[in-house]
């Protein structure tokens, strides 16, 4: 019978010891090929689309919102999210608010496949096609925007939305105003707007419209156009260019909105109006043919407002009378 040497039994212990690592390297191996292989059929199974969006109409509900998805898909690798045939209503009342036909977002989302439920959504690009945007007021003054609210401080949600960096880019939609209480209806098309951000939270944007139209207690005028330019930011708004163009009035205004919570604003009003046209529409002035102008400023806060400046006409009739360089 052969007695073991020291040294054979120091090499086997080695040997197990090796063994022993190997198989544990090879286990956490072949764990990281299970998840792996886990998260691309989860992705690939469209799961991961499904959850996403159930998360993300779970958090628009916080702000008193119903949102419906018709397709929804995130692109593999790339960080872009696309949707298609998306609804908002006010969850509250059932009416609908807005309609996109498609859009396209790149975003950022810090440790996708973290094994936690909650997650961040860094947006960084949104294109947005088509879209439609319903202003509903009844005649007591109640709109479809009624008990829409920011989210509470303590609101439990699995997503955050982190929009800091969002550059938008719209192309295409309408708006439609229906103000029963005021009878007032109407509707601007080819919307297109453009926003991205700046310093101190602040966001650039550039919106404008093509033709519509604005009906008033049933009588109706055109609008040509509608732009407008400026910054906006938490604590108020400069707006470089606000102009109208219609067949009754062409007007541009400039100035500043400060303090959202107590608002107060500062503008530089130019304005044209052509008597005939928005005789058509106001029917108090019926009768008044030719051509006003004013120059002044509008300041106030809230609902005071006072508004200073100059009036004048080259040429006004009313009921025969005619008054020329007024």
């Amino acid at each position: 019978m052969m007695n073991q040497t020291p040294e054979t039994g120091a090499m086997r212990a080695s040997w197990a010891a090796r063994h022993k690592r190997l198989l544990a390297i090879g286990a956490g191996f072949l764990l990281i090929a299970i998840i792996v292989l886990t998260s691309l059929f989860y992705v690939r199974s469209g799961k991961l689309n499904r959850y996403i969006a159930d998360q993300v109409k779970t958090a628009v509900k916080e702000y008193g919102l119903r949102t419906e998805i018709g397709g929804f898909n995130i692109s593999w690798g790339a960080r872009t999210a696309k949707l298609r045939d998306i609804k908002v209503y006010n969850d509250q009342t059932g009416q609908l608010i807005a309609a996109i036909d498609r859009a396209e977002l790149v975003t950022d989302i810090p440790a996708m496949y973290a094994l936690r439920l909650s997650r961040e959504i860094v947006f960084k690009r949104v294109d947005v096609q088509n879209l439609n945007l319903w202003l509903d007021v009844d005649k007591e003054g109640r709109s479809n925007l009624s008990g829409l609210h920011p989210a509470p401080p303590s609101a439990p949600s699995r997503l955050t939305f982190d929009f800091s960096s969002l550059v938008g880019v719209l192309d295409g939609g309408t708006v439609h105003v229906n103000d029963r209480s005021r009878q007032i209806e109407g509707e601007l098309g080819a919307l297109r707007a453009n926003v991205e951000p700046t310093a101190n939270s602040a966001i650039n944007v550039q919106f404008g419209t093509g033709a519509g139209r604005i009906r008033y207690q049933g009588r109706e005028t055109t609008v040509e156009s509608l732009e407008l330019g400026g910054r906006g930011g938490p604590n108020g708004a400069e707006i470089d260019r606000f102009a109208l163009r219609s067949a009754a009035a062409e007007a541009e205004i400039n100035g500043r909105l400060d303090d959202w919570n107590a608002l107060r604003y500062n503008f530089g009003v130019q304005a044209r109006v052509a008597l005939t046209e928005v005789a058509k529409v106001i029917e108090q002035i019926a009768g008044l043919q030719g051509t006003a102008a004013f120059n002044g400023r509008v300041e106030g806060e809230g609902a005071r407002y006072h508004i200073s400046g100059e009036v004048s006409s080259d040429e006004l009739a009313d009921a025969g009378t005619r008054i020329r360089g007024a």
